[in-house]
């Protein structure tokens, strides 16, 4: 009773501080962002660095070709060296060495070594499709598209970034409200407070976490079916909204007690937003993936929240918020202790 009693508390001071107003209207921003700003489609861009190690007459129609049907770019270098600089500058390039005999080119693709293999393949398929034509167009080569007899979803560039806005927003919403509240009743010193009554703290902080993971659900639910429609799994998407909004305000609770003021903890607020929103570089560059971005426990919720939007879109399931969930609850714990530990030594 008492856990809803403070839930209710929080419910009123939200509306109160026009919480539900400015989701509101931040929903509706997204939307127009969406719909009338962001372009509806955009090309495939692939970025090239090429050394041809020998003049070969078909390389210049077949570079032609790739920067048509992909509209990227290609950069030409004249030796290794110069290639692997050019890559090093650039991590979302791929480079490809031409060699061999003319009447038969030997194709050496150079990945940065932070691709997924199935991008990887990708991209060596697409080349060398380019550079050996009459080899792809052969009858001893059967060219099948995986997705054929799968129903999958065609995102347009303006709907794909949807789940970005999930993220920043229904997900981390509640890592920048939870300084801020956390903030000004350090300042107040009501947590000390509230520890001489009989309320336990985890009741006290508990209503407030759950209050911004619905906070950000209704952000959710005003926002999605204003680009998905019907499309989008809602049970699924209310569950990862839930998770991740979750484990970012526990997290954040942590955190912020050790600050008094918003000019103290805003660097590690920002800090703590930035390492959380860093797969959103993996979600827009496939090829870059390295481990220390899917490591980051948002890596995972992104991509599901990709998932419950556009259903089929990812392999992203349940299982996959196990951990998202696990070190929410972890980072929970730890936050009740941490406070608990600093009112007891007040």
């Amino acid at each position: 009773m008492r856990f809803l009693a403070n839930l209710t508390k929080e419910f009123k001071l939200g509306w109160r501080s026009h919480l539900f107003t400015l989701t509101l209207l931040l929903a509706l921003f997204y939307f127009a962002v969406i719909t009338f700003v962001i372009p509806e489609d955009a090309p495939f861009s692939l970025e090239l660095v090429l050394l041809a190690e020998m003049d070969i007459p078909a390389i210049g129609e077949t570079l032609y070709d790739i920067e048509e049907t992909s509209e990227g770019s290609i950069t030409l270098v004249s030796h290794r060296a110069e290639l692997e600089e050019v890559m090093g500058k650039n991590p979302g390039t791929v480079g490809v060495i031409v060699g061999g005999h003319p009447t038969d080119p030997q194709i050496e693709i150079v990945f940065q070594g932070h691709e997924s293999e199935q991008t990887r393949r990708l991209v060596s398929l697409v080349l060398l499709s380019q550079f050996h034509r009459d080899y792809a167009e052969s009858e001893e080569l059967s060219v099948v598209s995986i997705g054929d007899d799968v129903d999958r979803p065609v995102i347009s560039t303006s709907e794909s970034l949807l789940p970005i806005f999930l993220l920043s927003e229904a997900v981390m919403m509640g890592m920048m409200f939870i300084f801020a509240l956390a903030f000004a009743e350090n300042a107040q010193k009501t947590v000390s407070a509230f520890a001489v009554t009989p309320g336990r703290l985890w009741e006290y902080l508990g209503s407030k976490v759950l209050f911004l993971t619905l906070l950000g659900i209704i952000f959710t639910l005003i926002l999605t079916p204003l680009i998905a429609g019907l499309k989008a799994n809602y049970s699924y998407l209310i569950l990862v909204v839930a998770v991740g909004s979750f484990l970012s305000a526990s997290i954040a609770l942590i955190f912020a007690s050790f600050y008094r003021s918003m000019s103290e903890g805003f660097v590690t607020m920002m800090a703590l937003f930035l390492i959380f929103f860093l797969p959103a570089i993996s979600y827009f560059f496939v090829t870059f993936r390295p481990w220390y971005i899917r490591i980051i426990p948002t890596y995972s919720i992104l991509f599901a929240l990709k998932e419950a939007v556009f259903p089929g879109s990812t392999q992203i399931g349940i299982i996959d918020l196990v951990l998202p969930a696990a070190l929410g609850t972890i980072a929970f714990i730890i936050a009740v202790q941490v406070y608990s530990f600093r009112v007891s030594k007040v």
